[in-house]
């Protein structure tokens, strides 16, 4: 919860902080307000942060103490299992497994070794590694990828790590030519074909298309030991609620996923890891995007389509992935809120609206008008999402101070921090919706922690925002 707060806080403190500023920056020109520019509210979001930073200091101490252990037990989030040979021309040849990257590291842990016909349980941190060993090692996907990056290393029965060494153009060749892999993770459920079959089944006959490189068990491995101490890895029998994580295509990932009792409940598509010309490229690029808009030389829109386009120009990014992660929920979403702005605005919804409040806000002073719109667009964003909310809040509150002849951009202003400040729901902002999908906390951690945010932050904006009238 600290670190979302810590997000949105920080995200209000410039223009290309949130999706919502920008929106709310756009809108208000169009109802004839000058644009903001890149810092100009920054001062305001700095303090506004501090005051959030100050205040979970004291306020997390209230926070339920929920250890990454307990979660994991709860959840069946236990790592995965899988076999890392050491490759030929290794470097970690003759060392010992405390002097590698096996040891110290909470999220990875070596199991079990395997030399020739030996098998070593539980190796100690002195043994010193030998060609053509083979570790059982537990660890999540993207340590398991790190893993296969590695020129060390071979991840059996997978092929996330290719034995040729090519330069930089032929592999970005490679990658275009190459059919492209995906990793999903499939969870038995009962009543499963696949129920008591071992990983060597799978990989003889049962998943034709797919590749099963390691498993995931629905008890903590380390405190079992028959399930993979005592027993080899290949040979352990897979029972409900088990996890396998696959190297497949997309075809035969559509032909798995008609499996009965077997569901695909996560899909990673591996994309090699960039060169490090390409990661400065892009670390340039997106110094030069932020550059241009905060100068005023290109729009925020212009900066940002030149920033996409050179980073498909130098190949940093490639078409198909960037189509991918297009979140198609939050466009809809604007296509069908935006309109409805515009119909208030065409209408004369907005003018009533405004009239209303005018009417009841009269000799209530300019301050109690500026505080109340802020209070009613957070406690709105609350409900609904803050883009939303900016969106039909915004003509109200301009239609408003029209009215009353005061200064448009503190109104502005109230509407693009209100709809940010929704700490007191777990509903209104994307962060705050994907802490509480985490079961950390409750909706009245929210109700309270958050309640109280967001009332000491409405206080302090509505001072703060009142010089501007």
């Amino acid at each position: 919860m600290p670190i979302s707060f810590a997000g949105i806080l920080g995200g209000s403190c410039t223009l290309m902080g949130t999706s919502t500023n920008l929106i709310v920056n756009s809108l208000a020109q169009e109802y004839g307000a000058e644009r903001l520019g890149f810092f100009e509210f920054a001062i305001y979001g700095l303090c506004f942060l501090v005051i959030g930073i100050v205040y979970m200091v004291f306020a997390s101490k209230f926070l339920p103490k929920t250890k990454p252990e307990e979660i994991d037990s709860e959840y069946g989030l236990d790592s995965l299992v899988a076999t890392v040979e050491i490759a030929p021309d290794s470097k970690l040849i003759g060392k010992r497994i405390e002097d590698t990257i096996f040891y110290g590291d909470k999220d990875l842990s070596v199991l079990k070794l395997i030399r020739e016909d030996n098998v070593i349980n539980e190796p100690g941190r002195y043994i010193s590694l030998r060609e053509e060993d083979k570790l059982i090692v537990m660890c999540d996907f993207e340590n398991l990828v790190k893993l296969s990056e590695q020129e060390e290393f071979i991840i059996h029965d997978s092929k996330l790590k290719t034995t040729e060494k090519t330069n930089e153009d032929n592999q970005d060749k490679a990658e275009l030519n190459k059919p492209k892999t995906t990793y999903a993770e499939l969870l038995l459920l009962p009543g499963s074909i696949l129920l008591g079959k071992t990983l060597t089944d799978l990989r003889n006959y049962s998943l034709r298309g797919a590749t099963p490189i390691a498993i995931k068990k629905r008890k903590n491995l380390r405190n079992t030991k028959e399930r993979l101490i005592r027993k080899d890895f290949n040979d352990i029998n897979l029972k409900p609620g088990d996890r396998i994580l696959i190297e497949t295509s997309d075809k035969s990932l559509s032909e798995i996923d008609t499996i009965e009792n077997v569901a695909v409940i996560d899909r990673h598509d591996f994309v090699n890891s960039a060169s490090k010309q390409k990661r400065i490229t892009a670390f340039i690029i997106f110094l030069l995007v932020v550059g241009l808009a905060a100068s005023g030389v290109l729009t925020i829109l212009a900066s940002a389509i030149t920033g996409v386009a050179l980073m498909l120009g130098t190949k940093c990014l490639d078409l198909n992935n960037t189509y991918k992660k297009i979140d198609w929920q939050i466009i809809f979403l604007l296509a069908g809120m935006i309109p409805l702005g515009v119909a208030m605005s065409n209408s004369g919804a907005d003018m009533w609206i405004s009239e209303n409040l005018i009417a009841i806000m009269v000799g209530k002073g300019d301050v109690f008008v500026l505080g109340l719109i802020f209070l009613v667009t957070m406690l709105l964003s609350g409900t609904i999402s803050n883009n939303a909310t900016a969106i039909i809040m915004l003509p109200i509150a301009i239609s408003v101070a029209n009215g009353l002849g005061l200064s448009l951009k503190p109104f502005i202003l109230a509407i693009m921090f209100a709809a940010n400040f929704s700490f007191f729901t777990p509903v209104g902002y994307q962060t705050n919706t994907l802490i509480y999908g985490l079961g950390i906390y409750k909706f009245k951690h929210f109700l309270i922690v958050g309640g109280i945010l967001s009332v000491i932050l409405w206080v302090c904006a509505t001072l703060l925002l009142s010089t501007l009238l």
